[in-house]
């Protein structure tokens, strides 16, 4: 329920969140996109698996006069040819 409301609040489409901490002096959301077959920018292959991840910190607006951050967990993906 309130995963639902964040991404309406935060105009946030297409996006899972994972875990919602509100901290005393923040507040974090954790997102991902799912995941979608994409194309390698050197063979032009497309592929859907996934290599590795990493997180990016996203500073959004405060929610409750909080510090807000978005924490978006990004994907690197393995090019099928190699």
């Amino acid at each position: 329920m309130h995963s639902n409301c964040i991404k309406n609040l935060l105009n946030l489409k297409d996006v899972k969140i994972k875990k919602i901490k509100n901290l005393d002096k923040m507040v974090e959301i954790y997102v991902e996109l799912p995941i979608l077959e994409q194309v390698c920018p050197c063979c032009s292959n497309k592929t859907s698996n996934v290599h590795d991840y990493y997180s990016q910190t996203i500073k959004d607006v405060p929610i409750q006069f909080k510090p807000t951050n978005i924490i978006y967990n990004k994907r690197r993906y393995h090019c099928n040819k190699s």
